[in-house]
């Protein structure tokens, strides 16, 4: 838990943003993900409740569960076209989330993905989803 950290600029040598790396750091209002980045692992952001926005590279193949669960500032995410799950409460609790643009490369949406994203009013889901799981929009 760091309630201190505000930005995070990560270095180009770095290519898989670990479990849990940011996990609750409240703080945190910004970060700068290099496209050396090919994995963002599971709770890497979870209540990180003052992240807006995250440019999100598109290098990234694999966006982890709980990701992003309880970024309550977090408003706009663009999920690269290498990615082809949305895992399980990745988005979960992201109260402010308005806006999420999903790419023609996913297939599968995982349970209570986008649960609780309460703000979020309209979503256009490519032909290539074929698995929307339980409660995936729940909330």
């Amino acid at each position: 838990l760091n309630s201190s950290l505000v930005k995070v600029v990560i270095p180009p040598s770095i290519t898989e943003i670990s479990q849990s790396l940011f996990n609750q750091c409240s703080s945190l209002k910004e970060i700068e993900i290099p496209s050396s980045v090919t994995r963002i692992n599971d709770y890497a952001f979870r209540d990180c409740s003052s992240l807006t926005h995250v440019k999100i590279p598109q290098s990234v193949t694999f966006i982890g569960q709980l990701c992003f669960d309880g970024c309550k500032s977090l408003d706009n995410v663009e999920i690269p076209p290498l990615v082809t799950s949305i895992e399980k409460y990745t988005f979960r609790n992201c109260i402010s989330l308005t806006n999420i643009l999903i790419p023609p490369s996913i297939r599968a949406i995982k349970k209570k993905a986008f649960s609780g994203c309460s703000s979020l009013g309209r979503i256009k889901l490519p032909p290539s989803v074929t698995e929307i799981a339980d409660n995936a929009f729940s909330s």
